[in-house]
């Protein structure tokens, strides 16, 4: 994944905050995400305007973890929201 791509939401997605978990729906096909707490402060950070590596860099100020691990795991999670379509990539 490029770290300079900048994700944004689908659109079509609505979600819930329920307490410091989320809950990512699409209505038109019916399906539901549920995000713990690591997810939930991803998916709020893609704003269209934060690059991958920017929303890295927020983890990374806010996690006490390897740098390497954040890295990987926000990647994987950006993958997975964009292979379901929940999220775009527009590449910088």
């Amino acid at each position: 994944m490029n770290l300079t791509a900048i994700p944004y939401q689908n659109e079509q997605i609505t979600f819930f905050r329920a307490e410091s978990d989320g809950i990512l729906v699409n209505p038109q096909k019916g399906k539901v995400r549920v995000l713990n707490h690591t997810g939930t402060f991803i998916w709020e950070l893609i704003d269209a305007k934060k690059s991958v590596n920017d929303i890295i860099v927020c983890m990374d100020s806010v996690y006490a973890c390897r740098p390497d691990t954040i890295q990987t795991e926000v990647i994987h999670f950006l993958q997975e929201l964009s292979e379901r379509l929940l999220i775009y990539l527009k590449e910088e």
